[in-house]
């Protein structure tokens, strides 16, 4: 008998989103119909029923996987509904949040677009140690402890390295926003990992921006995102807890007593490169005013310049932001670049996503020395850097992030910590690779002698 006879496609009702796959009908013992010597046609009407069931069965499993954003349904690893935050194509305002509005200047704030927001429970843990990195790379980080509440961001920067990561190109309405609500879960895991670890710091906004969905919380788990892990450290003494955020929402957070076992960071660009290329977001001069609010209230403040990008007059632009900075007077800023894993892929990403590509045009595909990412020429990165750390005030501490070695080198810096670590002395300096704990080596004696508990950041040491 013809062999070919025996394989069938799979009906329609079972067909995978790969397409059809062969299919061969088996017994109730798990036999190929073929290797009994019977058809599928010799089955009997009890196994043909339990094929029929297992064909509902897959067609209902993989409609729902299909359909899962719409139904709230697991899809991946963390089980996802949509919230009621759906108004497709209309500008208006958010009534409870500037967070979504883009200030273009001092008077003015832009309508933005309102989005759909996603909420869910999160199965895997909610924290994480930054792995990326192999240990023989040339790049200083010290792979610091990362705490995901939520996933995505609803601003709309053009060069977000999220648009990568394989869950938001695949799922794009996460990326603009999926808030957990199994907070109870993530405080337990929080407490014991408080619990179990040498004293350091744990950094809420590597995946999201650390305080955009407070009220989103507020409304889903009956208390902002601030209200439950900020309590948790101010209670402790060995732990640190920084939020990195681009928005102003920070009612929620002053009302909570300040503790110097927490940080805000505010990551800030020029004027000119945030109008462009940070869309939806509230503008560098607003975040500063946020920043100097929180300080006055008592907070810790603690800036990133980043990523600077190098359009056409970027200095005076620059130098307008730095001196605003000096004002502020925050106990830290980290300078970075605008850099990409892969600038081909990511602008790929922002185009689909709708975002201005331009901002690319100004990388080079020639990655840092380490190959960690594409970045700008070399040169005019090591001027853009001298430029920001020889502007900054004294008083405040420099420091860079996720730096190539050679670019230390160059620039004269000595490593004193970063704003991931809470000294020389913290663990996770201490398992650092040799390429950072070389380039502190002269500088251990000085790790408690930074304000703020020790944080430190980059001994100035130009040549």
């Amino acid at each position: 008998m013809d062999e070919k006879k025996h394989i069938r496609t799979m009906p329609i009702s079972a067909v995978m989103p790969l397409g059809p796959i062969p299919y061969k009908p088996c017994n109730i013992e798990g036999q190929c119909a073929r290797e009994v010597g019977r058809s599928h046609h010799d089955l009997t009407n009890e196994q043909n029923t339990k094929l029929r069931y297992i064909n509902i069965l897959s067609f209902t499993f993989f409609v729902s996987i299909l359909l899962s954003p719409y139904l709230g349904y697991a899809r991946g690893r963390d089980i996802v509904d949509a919230d009621q935050f759906i108004f497709t194509n209309i500008f208006q305002k958010l009534a409870s949040c500037d967070a979504h509005k883009r200030r273009s200047s001092e008077s003015e704030w832009v309508q933005f677009e309102e989005y759909i927001l996603l909420t869910g429970k999160r199965s895997t843990n909610f924290i994480t140690k930054f792995h990326t990195l192999k240990d023989d790379d040339s790049i200083v980080c010290c792979r610091y402890w990362q705490l995901i509440p939520a996933q995505g961001c609803s601003y709309k920067c053009t060069y977000c390295f999220c648009q990568l990561t394989p869950s938001f190109r695949y799922h794009p309405e996460w990326l603009r926003g999926m808030v957990y609500t199994n907070l109870d879960k993530m405080i337990r895991e929080v407490q014991k990992w408080m619990a179990t670890q040498a004293p350091t710091t744990l950094v809420v906004g590597a995946l999201q921006d650390g305080l955009l969905f407070e009220n989103a919380f507020q409304k889903h788990t009956g208390k902002p995102l601030t209200h439950w892990i900020i309590p948790e450290f101010a209670e402790q003494d060995d732990h640190e807890l920084l939020f990195l955020s681009k928005s102003v929402e920070i009612q929620h957070a002053l009302e909570l007593q300040p503790t110097d076992k927490v940080i805000f960071t505010w990551s800030i660009n020029s004027v000119e490169a945030a109008g462009r290329y940070e869309i939806g977001v509230p503008s560098p001069l607003a975040r500063i005013e946020a920043a100097q609010r929180m300080k006055k209230a008592g907070h810790r403040i603690r800036i990133r310049l980043d990523p600077m990008i190098p359009y056409d007059g970027w200095q005076e632009g620059y130098a307008e932001i730095i001196d605003r900075l000096n004002e502020l007077q925050p106990e830290m800023v980290t300078v970075g670049a605008l850099r990409a894993h892969s600038s081909k892929a990511l602008r790929t990403c922002a185009r689909k996503n709708g975002r201005d590509i331009s901002v690319f045009d100004f990388l080079t595909t020639e990655k840092d020395p380490s190959g960690f990412k594409d970045r700008i020429p070399y040169e005019q990165q090591l001027e853009m850097f001298r430029f920001a750390l020889d502007r900054l005030d004294d008083i405040i501490i420099p420091a860079l992030c996720k730096e190539d070695r050679q670019l230390w080198d160059d620039l004269g810096l000595k490593f004193r910590g970063c704003a991931c670590i809470q000294n020389l002395q913290d663990q996770l300096f201490l398992e650092a690779p040799e390429v950072v704990r070389s380039l502190a080596d002269d500088t251990q004696n000085t790790a408690t002698s930074l304000p703020n508990s020790g944080c430190g950041g980059c001994a100035k040491t130009m040549e």
